[in-house]
C-alpha cells in the first residue's frame, strides 16, 4: 500500500514541489500527514495553513504566485485547462514577465466568471480570453503582452502615464513588437465603443510616458 507522504511527494511533483491542503485531500492525503510532514522538516509553508513546499523539489521562480494560482481550484495543476482554470494577469503578469513596480491588493488573475469570493490574496477579474491571448510562462498561463496592455488601459486606477510605461517596457524588453500592440488597443477601443485607432493610441500612450 501506498503511503499517504508517497502520495503526496507523487502529487507535489508535479507542482513544482507544492500542494495545497484542499488538494492533499482530494488525494486521499490526511491532515495527520501534512502535519507529519510539516513537523518533521519535510515540509514547509508557502502560504501559511494553506499551501505547503515538499522539500526536495525544484521550487518555483515565483512561488506565491503559483501556490495562490494552485488554490483557485483543488483539482490538480496537470488536468487543468487555460484560459478556464484561470491565467495570471494585470500586475501579476507584469512581474511574471519581470517587469515588477505597480502596485497590487493581491496576486491577479483573470477568470471567466468572478462571482464568488476570491481566495485571501488574490484579485480576480472577470474576462474571456481568447486563443491567442496567453500562453504559458514558467509553468502558469498568463496573458500575453498585447493583451496585458489591453487590460491596463481599461483598468481605470491606471492612467495614460501608467498604461505608456507598460507599451514602452514591452517594446525595450523585445516582449512584444508595435502592430501587437496596436492591435490589442483597437479591440481595447472597440470594447469601449471609442472611435480612433490603435496604432495613434499607442504613440500618444508612449509619448505621455516619456
Amino acid at each position: 500500500m501506498t503511503s499517504g507522504m508517497t502520495v503526496l511527494r507523487e502529487f507535489a511533483g508535479r507542482q513544482y514541489g507544492q500542494v495545497t491542503v484542499p488538494q492533499a485531500g482530494f488525494a486521499g492525503v490526511s491532515r495527520n500527514v501534512l502535519r507529519d510532514a510539516l513537523d518533521s522538516g519535510a515540509a514547509e509553508w508557502v502560504v501559511p495553513l494553506r499551501v505547503l513546499w515538499i522539500r526536495g523539489d525544484v521550487r518555483a521562480r515565483n512561488p506565491r504566485l503559483l501556490a495562490h494560482w494552485l488554490l483557485l481550484d483543488r483539482t490538480p495543476a496537470w488536468t487543468r485547462v487555460a484560459p478556464d482554470c484561470g491565467v495570471v494577469s494585470h500586475c501579476s503578469a507584469l512581474a511574471l514577465y519581470g517587469l515588477p513596480g505597480f502596485p497590487s491588493a493581491g496576486f491577479e488573475f483573470t477568470v471567466p466568471s468572478a462571482s464568488g469570493q476570491a481566495p485571501e490574496g488574490t484579485v480576480l477579474h472577470a474576462g474571456r480570453l481568447t486563443e491567442g491571448e496567453w500562453h504559458e510562462v514558467q509553468g502558469l498561463p498568463v496573458t500575453t503582452p498585447a493583451r496585458t496592455l489591453r487590460d491596463f488601459a481599461a483598468a481605470p486606477e491606471f492612467d495614460a502615464e501608467d498604461v505608456g510605461k507598460v507599451a514602452s517596457r514591452f517594446l525595450r524588453r523585445q516582449l512584444a513588437s508595435e502592430d501587437e500592440l496596436a492591435a490589442a488597443l483597437d479591440a481595447h477601443l472597440r470594447g469601449i465603443g471609442a472611435t480612433g485607432s490603435g496604432a495613434e493610441l499607442l504613440r500618444r500612450l508612449l509619448a505621455s510616458a516619456r
